[in-house]
């Protein structure tokens, strides 16, 4: 989708210059992805990986613990990544019919900046 940053919460504690190394090693068996925020899956589920838009920093803390790794897309991040796609699909599937495909926004960005 064109998103070039996600944060990544490793359960197992990682010194950053290992961190490669680290990822070489780990197993994923069961993913879940949550739309939006994501730690009211983590109640009652057990598994490897979760993918999600936000959480907060105690909810990752509290994942970690139960073994879980997270990584979060940003809520705005991946909204935006998806909506394009979606344009581009919508268009291919409407393209011999009478519809149109119409976007309000023709520019938009995201609100937040990586520094």
């Amino acid at each position: 989708l064109g998103v070039r940053f996600l944060r990544l919460a490793l359960a197992a504690v990682v010194a950053p210059e290992a961190l490669a190394k680290a990822q070489e090693f780990l197993t994923v068996k069961t993913v879940a992805v949550q739309v939006g925020e994501g730690a009211t899956l983590l109640r009652g589920w057990t598994g490897d990986l979760l993918i999600t838009s936000e959480m907060s920093h105690a909810d990752v803390v509290a994942a970690n613990a139960q073994n879980v790794n997270v990584i979060l897309t940003g809520q705005s991040t991946i909204e935006r990544a998806y909506l394009q796609y979606l344009r581009q699909e919508l268009e291919s599937e409407f393209a011999d019919s009478d519809w149109n495909v119409l976007f309000k926004c023709s520019t938009d960005c995201n609100p937040l900046s990586v520094v």
